[in-house]
């Protein structure tokens, strides 16, 4: 209910800077999982599957694109695109402010390697066009998403158990009782000396498990197959 709000008119002024759009998002998804502020976006977008709203903002702006670019048409709007189009492309205007939508379309296709479809209007179709540069937007996030996972210091753990982008089934599988614990646990929303040293300042080599003598970074692999505190008083 609020996404078309959030993408309302998006088609022609989708080309500015939408970060608002995507922390409205991502407020919601953190308040859904109940996990704090600070927990990587990257991890929330990979456990509820969600892509940011540009991917479909650039989306629908290129599906209006390709609807103005009929060859023979009277509709106004076509009328209009095409003027602006022959001054957008002879510089007639001096100003950096001017045809930042002709701009943003561009960069859109370039970006999916489709430079050829902005040169020559040419492509099979308009849905055909619509998909394949929302598959091509979603397959360069999901490669910088992983790219995110490898360097970021709070997925170190997390990467091991997320091989793959989308919505994982156990939000909707397990018991609503075990459920946040299972969600703290995966998103490092817990107090495990690897999170906590980190609030109070304490070098990541000395963030130690408390609970044994094993001298080992308290983390989540730690606590789950590690730590002898778990494995002599929880044995089966």
């Amino acid at each position: 209910m609020v996404k078309p709000i959030l993408m309302y008119g998006c088609e022609i002024c989708g080309y500015g800077n939408n970060n608002v759009l995507e922390k409205v998002q991502l407020k919601f998804l953190k308040h859904v999982l109940n996990v704090k502020s600070c927990t990587p976006n990257c991890i929330v977008y990979g456990e509820t599957g969600v892509k940011p709203l540009q991917i479909d903002i650039d989306t629908r702006m290129i599906s209006v694109w390709s609807k103005l670019i009929q060859p023979v048409c009277n509709k106004i709007s076509v009328i209009v695109y095409t003027i602006m189009l022959s001054r957008f492309m002879y510089n007639n205007f001096t100003n950096a402010s001017d045809f930042q939508w002709f701009k943003h379309i561009k960069n859109i296709l370039i970006k999916c390697g489709m430079i050829n479809v902005w040169e020559h209007h040419d492509f099979p179709n308009h849905a055909w066009l619509k998909k394949s540069i929302n598959t091509k937007l979603s397959d360069l996030f999901i490669n910088d998403w992983f790219s995110t996972l490898e360097i970021s210091r709070k997925c170190c753990c997390y990467k091991l158990f997320k091989d793959k982008f989308g919505f994982e089934d156990y939000l909707i599988k397990t018991p609503h009782n075990f459920l946040t614990y299972v969600i703290m646990f995966r998103t490092r929303n817990n107090k495990f000396p690897v999170e906590t040293g980190c609030w109070n300042n304490v070098t990541a080599e000395n963030r130690i498990c408390e609970l044994c003598t094993k001298g080992t970074i308290g983390d989540e692999l730690h606590y789950l197959l590690e730590c002898d505190f778990f494995a002599e008083n929880f044995r089966m």
